[in-house]
């Protein structure tokens, strides 16, 4: 997370969740706007009101977040990890890559439309049962 928050002097950065970091952030990083904990229809706005949804992380292994933002249009801005690389179509919903920057900078070239609709296409609940058959098959 800190790592994006290092961007405050180029973007304008909302962050919108709580952890254990949240104070420490908020002092470190005084131009990101940290909204707190949000759900439901006030989630959903604040994501229709942003240009790219960053996910910061190297780690997290399935960002559910990432999904609802795909939803709401936004491309997705992340590292090449487990976890973005399932989900993110290189060019298409968003950027992987190790420069976090620039992968922002490239998701504000793409189509909103396009990525609400292929999301739509892509993580279907049809198309999630699938996914889950496909390995589920491969686990027996």
């Amino acid at each position: 997370m800190e790592i994006l928050c290092e961007l405050q002097d180029k973007f304008e950065i909302t962050i919108v969740g709580e952890g254990p970091m949240l104070k420490k952030l908020k002092l470190k990083y005084p131009k990101v706007n940290f909204l707190g904990y949000r759900f439901g229809s006030e989630l959903a706005d604040i994501y229709k009101r942003h240009d790219v949804f960053c996910f910061p992380s190297k780690t997290d292994t399935f960002g559910i977040v990432m999904i609802e933002a795909l939803a709401n249009g936004l491309p997705i801005a992340a590292y090449k990890v487990t976890g973005p690389i399932d989900i993110v179509e290189e060019g298409v919903t968003g950027y992987l890559g190790d420069d976090l920057e620039n992968n922002i900078r490239r998701c504000l070239k793409l189509d909103r439309r396009s990525i609400a609709s292929n999301m739509n296409q892509k993580w279907s609940w049809a198309n999630c049962i699938e996914i889950l058959h496909t390995h589920l098959l491969k686990e027996s």
